[in-house]
């Protein structure tokens, strides 16, 4: 995440609806940790990955329903 330093303001050049989707994203991947401490699948998926790569937020987010 970039941030950048203007005008004596920090500033955030990601959009509120990409924010709200990594926060969702995170959450299920903190939530999935939690009820599968086992998993050795989870244990190695990063936060990164499941906030940047689509193909595990949907493989994961089938998991918890």
């Amino acid at each position: 995440m970039d941030i950048d330093f203007t005008k004596g303001k920090w500033t955030n050049p990601i959009s509120k609806e990409k924010v709200e989707n990594i926060q969702k994203r995170a959450k299920l991947w903190v939530e999935l940790r939690e009820k599968y401490p086992n998993d050795e699948e989870l244990k190695n998926l990063s936060m990164e990955d499941m906030t940047n790569n689509d193909f595990w937020f949907e493989k994961y987010r089938e998991k918890l329903k």
